[in-house]
């Protein structure tokens, strides 16, 4: 039996939209929330090829412009189904079973990089930056 891959959407962001993404060996885990698998089939796909039995990815649906720039209005208008859609995962919450959430946010990020470091481009690491606000933006 494939693993079930269920595709949740949190709150709307300036640029995305906050989603967790489960992927799971038996019944996916149900939220009040609209899975969104359908939406974007190429994320749901990229999570599906991860190497472990389970996860919890905590991030946020992107899609860019050709100069990078994420433009929300591409998620909320258009064609129903968004191939062209990315997660940038900045979190990993639980990993074959285990529940990640107490641990240091150094050892979830180190544990997410090296889940992703062969991952469809679909997936892609948000790094973590230590940088004054005014600096990055």
């Amino acid at each position: 039996m494939p693993p079930a891959i269920h595709f949740t959407s949190g709150a709307n962001r300036p640029c995305g939209i906050r989603s967790w993404k489960c992927l799971s060996p038996a019944v996916s885990r149900r939220s009040a929330r609209a899975d969104w698998s359908t939406r974007y089939p190429n994320i749901a796909s990229a999570v599906g090829q991860l190497s472990c039995p389970s996860c919890l990815l905590d991030g946020e649906v992107v899609i860019c412009g050709e100069d990078g720039i994420p433009i929300f209005d591409r998620l909320r208008y258009g064609r129903a189904i968004k191939i062209e859609a990315v997660l940038f995962a900045f979190d990993l919450l639980e990993l074959d079973g285990r529940d990640l959430r107490r641990e240091a946010i150094e050892l979830r990020k180190a544990a997410l990089a090296k889940l992703l470091r062969k991952a469809p481009v679909r997936l892609q690491l948000s790094e973590h930056i230590e940088e004054p606000g005014d600096i990055v933006f």
